[in-house]
């Protein structure tokens, strides 16, 4: 049972940790803050149950102010036994990664909680005097000394592909700087344009618009000779005339329809 407790309370560091640096980047977080306070309490009470000071630190890997570089005891996951190693990175997660002295210098580093490292000294369940210590000690300087320049070199990496990302962002922010300048020109040179026409009196109308009462000749089409829209030619129906009647005749004037004049016929 205090196995799962010292396990458990591992866990909610780990939580508390992470929620910490959350809390870096929003500080008015109103959850994050009431998670904090809830996993405070939590170890408080685990603490407790433990037979522990609640009052003790509960930052993860604060009791020894482990960073990058320290000689330590590290838990290796192979066989659980503790071996002598060096720290190479240390991430806010509550991790780190170190480099075993057993191992050949150009292994990988292994990743192991803050939490379960331990000072040289202790020398709890250590599997370093299997391997030799003065070789052990050798090496693990050797790893030391990589470790560093590892370090250095995911430094100098890292610092490269943010500038990278720096003048990317930085170039993309200058196309869309002249586009935008772009658009603005033509914007202007059309509103100079539309302003001088209607200086000029020009109003752009479609001469195939509706007629309204400004403009009766508005529509125009194939057939109307000019005249679409006007009304129908009005015609007058012609009026029959007998002949001799006044107005009529040869001689006559008037303005009605005029009739063929036939000579009287002969009987015989």
């Amino acid at each position: 049972m205090s196995d799962d407790n010292e396990q458990n309370l591992l866990n909610y560091k780990l939580q508390l940790q992470q929620v910490k640096a959350a809390l870096e980047l929003d500080k008015d977080n109103a959850e994050l803050l009431a998670l904090k306070t809830e996993l405070d309490e939590i170890i408080g009470l685990t603490l407790q149950l433990l037979g522990r000071d609640p009052s003790e630190a509960v930052e993860v890997g604060e009791a020894f102010g482990w960073k990058v570089g320290d000689h330590c005891s590290a838990l290796w996951a192979r066989d659980r036994l503790y071996y002598p190693a060096v720290i190479t990175e240390v991430r806010r997660d509550g991790t780190c990664f170190v480099s075993f002295a057993h191992l050949p210098s150009d292994s990988h580093a292994e990743q192991c909680q803050v939490s379960l490292l331990k000072p040289l000294a202790d020398g709890a369940k250590s599997g370093a005097d299997a391997h030799g210590s003065e070789s052990g000690a050798a090496s693990l300087t050797a790893q030391g000394s990589n470790a560093q320049a590892a370090k250095k070199r995911r430094r100098e990496e890292r610092t490269k592909a943010l500038e990278a990302k720096m003048r990317k962002v930085a170039k993309r922010a200058e196309r869309e700087k002249e586009m935008e300048a772009v658009v603005e020109r033509e914007k202007k040179s059309w509103q100079s344009f539309s302003k001088k026409i209607q200086k000029q009196g020009r109003i752009g109308k479609s001469i195939f618009a509706t007629p309204g009462p400004d403009n009766p000749k508005g529509r125009v089409g194939v057939g109307t000779c000019g005249i679409a829209g006007k009304g129908m030619t009005p015609f007058a129906a012609p009026q029959y005339r007998p002949p001799g009647a006044s107005g009529g005749g040869a001689g006559g004037s008037g303005a009605g329809y005029h009739h063929h004049q036939y000579p009287p016929s002969t009987t015989n």
